[in-house]
C-alpha cells in the first residue's frame, strides 16, 4: 500500500504549471525522480507509461536534451503497450513526435511518423485528441513546401489540414488548441520573414508565464523563444512601439536565461542568440559578433540544426549589414544548407532568394565552407593573438 499512496500524493505535484524559482524547480526534479525510481518496483509497472508521460512533459523536459525526452516518450509508448494503456501509449508517441519536432529532427521523419500517428487515432475516432498533431503536420508540411500549402487544402490522403481546423466552432473554445496555434503561428512568421503576423498583443509569452491560462512545454517555449527574435527584429526596423518591442524581447531574454540555467543543452544557444540580437541593436558588435558565433557553435553542438541554421542566418545578416560580405556570404550560404538537411526547403528557398540579392546572380561560385565553426574559429584565434602581440609590445 505504500506505493499506492505514493503515486497518489505524487500524481497531483507533477501537474504543476511553471517551475519560475530554482528552488521549486529543484523541488519538482527530485519528485520527478523519485517517481522513475518507484517504477523499478513491480508494483508499480502498470504506472510505468502515465508516469513516465507526466515526468517528462512537466519536468525533465527543462533539465534534460530533448532528444532524450524524445526517446524516453518512445521507452513510454512501449511500455503502454505491454500493459494495455491505450491512452498513455498515445500521448507518449504524440509526445515523443513534438519533442523530436522541437529538436530538430528532419522534417520528412517527423511529417511521416505523426501521419502515421494520425491515421492509426483516426481509425478510433479520436479526432479531437489529434488537433495538437494535425497542426504539427500541417508545420512541417508549410515549412517544406511554402505558405501557400495553408490554403491548399489537405496534402495527405483523409489528414485534414490547418484550415480546417479553424473552420471548426469546436477547436476555436479550446485554449490548448489556440495556444498551441501561435506558437506555430509565431515560428511561420519568424522564418518566412512575414513579422507583421505577429502583434504584441496577446502573444504568447504573456498566455504562459505572465497571465499562465497555458502549462510551460517545449513546443509553447520553442514559440516564445521565436517571438522574442521576432521582437528584437522588430525593435531594429525602428518603428512606433521599438521601445515596447525592447522591453518584449529582453523579458523573453531574461526567461531563457533562466532556462540555460537549468539546462545549458537544450537552451544555451536560443538564449546567446537573443543576447547577440539585444546587443546589435545597442550597437555592441564586437559582444554581437562573438555571441552570434558561440551561439552557431552551441546549437551544432548540442545537436540543433534548424536552430545553428537560425544563428547562421542571423550572423550573416549582421555582417551584411556591418560590411563584411566574405563572412556573411558564407554564413547565410551554411544557413541555407542547414535549412535544407533539416527539410526546410520553403525555408532554404527564401534565404537563397536573399543571398542572390545581395550577391548577384553569381553567388553560388562563394561555395559555403563545409566546417564553418572551425573557420571562423580559426580566424578568432588569429585576430586574438595579434590583440595578444600588441598588447606584449606594449608592455
Amino acid at each position: 500500500m505504500l506505493d499506492q499512496y505514493a503515486w497518489e500524493s505524487l500524481f497531483p505535484t507533477l501537474q504543476l504549471n511553471h517551475f519560475l524559482f530554482p528552488m521549486q524547480f529543484m523541488y519538482l526534479l527530485t519528485i520527478g525522480r523519485l517517481a522513475l525510481k518507484l517504477l523499478e518496483k513491480k508494483v508499480s509497472s502498470s504506472y510505468k507509461a502515465s508516469v513516465i508521460c507526466y515526468v517528462y512533459q512537466t519536468i525533465l523536459w527543462a533539465s534534460t536534451p530533448l532528444q532524450t525526452i524524445a526517446s524516453a516518450h518512445l521507452f513510454g509508448e512501449k511500455a503502454g503497450r505491454q500493459a494495455g494503456d491505450v491512452m498513455f501509449t498515445m500521448l507518449n508517441l504524440g509526445c515523443s513526435h513534438t519533442t523530436y519536432f522541437v529538436a530538430g529532427q528532419n522534417l520528412d521523419t517527423v511529417r511521416i511518423n505523426i501521419r502515421d500517428f494520425i491515421w492509426k487515432m483516426q481509425s478510433r475516432n479520436c479526432f479531437h485528441f489529434l488537433c495538437s498533431m494535425i497542426q504539427l503536420h500541417s508545420q512541417c508540411v508549410v515549412l517544406k513546401e511554402g505558405l501557400h500549402i495553408l490554403e491548399a487544402g489537405r496534402v495527405d490522403n483523409n489528414i485534414p489540414c490547418e484550415k480546417e481546423l479553424l473552420a471548426d466552432a469546436r477547436f476555436l473554445k479550446h485554449k490548448v488548441f489556440l495556444t498551441t496555434k501561435k506558437a506555430h503561428q509565431v515560428v511561420r512568421a519568424f522564418l518566412f520573414r512575414q513579422l507583421d503576423d505577429v502583434s504584441l498583443d496577446d502573444n504568447i509569452s504573456d498566455i504562459v508565464l505572465v497571465l499562465k491560462k497555458a502549462q510551460l512545454r517545449p513546443l509553447l517555449l520553442m514559440g516564445i523563444f521565436f517571438e522574442g527574435l521576432v521582437s528584437f527584429q522588430h525593435a531594429r526596423k525602428s518603428n512606433n512601439e521599438t521601445g515596447k518591442w525592447m522591453e518584449k524581447g529582453e523579458f523573453i531574454l531574461v526567461q531563457m536565461k533562466c532556462w540555460s540555467d537549468h539546462s545549458t543543452w537544450n537552451w544555451e544557444n536560443k538564449m546567446l542568440l537573443l543576447e547577440a540580437e539585444k546587443m546589435y541593436i545597442l550597437g555592441e558588435f564586437d559582444r554581437a559578433e562573438s555571441l552570434y558565433m558561440s551561439s552557431i557553435r552551441s546549437a551544432n553542438e548540442h545537436k540543433f540544426l534548424h536552430e545553428e541554421a537560425i544563428a547562421s542566418e542571423l550572423a550573416g545578416e549582421f555582417f551584411y549589414e556591418r560590411g563584411f560580405r566574405q563572412k556573411s556570404s558564407e554564413l547565410l550560404l551554411y544557413a541555407q544548407k542547414c535549412y535544407e538537411r533539416w527539410g526546410a526547403f520553403a525555408v532554404a528557398r527564401r534565404v537563397e532568394k536573399n543571398i542572390e540579392s545581395k550577391f548577384g546572380s553569381d553567388y553560388k561560385q562563394l561555395g559555403p565552407i563545409d566546417d564553418i565553426l572551425q573557420s571562423f574559429c580559426s580566424s578568432e584565434d588569429t585576430s586574438s593573438n595579434k590583440r595578444r602581440g600588441r598588447h606584449d609590445d606594449d608592455a
